[in-house]
């Protein structure tokens, strides 16, 4: 994902002044602690039309997507609406960027802010003690990474909805080197199911002995 949002940064900084950007990111986490990916980059139509065809432009960002993601599920997207949306989503991503780790049953996710920023400011030439990516939500760029955890997340940073941690990227404090999610994996309802269960074989197995002494 790192290659592919260096692009994505790169050209946000070229168009910012001449229309607006939309990038999510969703990370799914499962219990063991591996990561699927999805990301989704849209442009304001009519700033994909001052450079030429809507359509040849959504076909030059699939042909990049996809040297980016060679495995990837590759897809055009639209958003309909007074200022209509257009742009490419790859999904069923392997992510091995960041690390997960679990100690018994917590679940830990750890991503590196600061690093992604480092890379991406360094190729556009800004010093990154002085750069700041909020400079660009004035100008309608918008960044979003969605977490889905396993189970009922803990974070640094975002916001908790269930098992779903959003996070702003365009709102990280500076000073904020790695973004932490953590969770239990622990299932509650599939142990008291598996209680049940078991207590229903044993009284099922008294009951047979029972009768069988009679």
């Amino acid at each position: 994902m790192k290659k592919l949002l260096k692009k994505v940064f790169l050209a946000s900084i070229a168009m910012a002044l001449t229309g607006c950007m939309k990038i999510n990111i969703t990370l799914d986490v499962a219990s063991d602690g591996t990561m699927t990916e999805a990301v989704t980059m849209l442009y304001q139509e009519k700033m994909l039309e001052t450079a030429g065809d809507v359509d040849t432009a959504l076909e030059e960002m699939q042909k990049s997507f996809k040297e980016s993601y060679p495995d990837a599920k590759i897809e055009t997207v639209r958003l309909e609406g007074e200022d209509p949306y257009a742009g490419v989503k790859a999904s069923g991503i392997k992510n091995t960027e960041y690390y997960s780790h679990k100690e018994g049953n917590k679940l830990t996710v750890e991503i590196p802010v600061n690093e992604l920023q480092a890379d991406m400011s360094q190729d556009a030439g800004y010093d990154q003690s002085d750069f700041d990516m909020s400079a660009l939500k004035e100008y309608g760029f918008e960044a979003v990474l969605v977490v889905n955890m396993p189970g009922k997340p803990e974070t640094n940073a975002g916001v908790v909805e269930g098992k779903t941690v959003t996070i702003d990227l365009t709102s990280i404090p500076k000073d904020l080197d790695t973004i932490v999610i953590t969770c239990s994996t622990f299932n509650v309802a599939l142990w008291i199911g598996l209680s049940v269960a078991a207590c229903g074989i044993i009284a099922g197995l008294i009951l047979f002995f029972k009768k069988k002494k009679k």
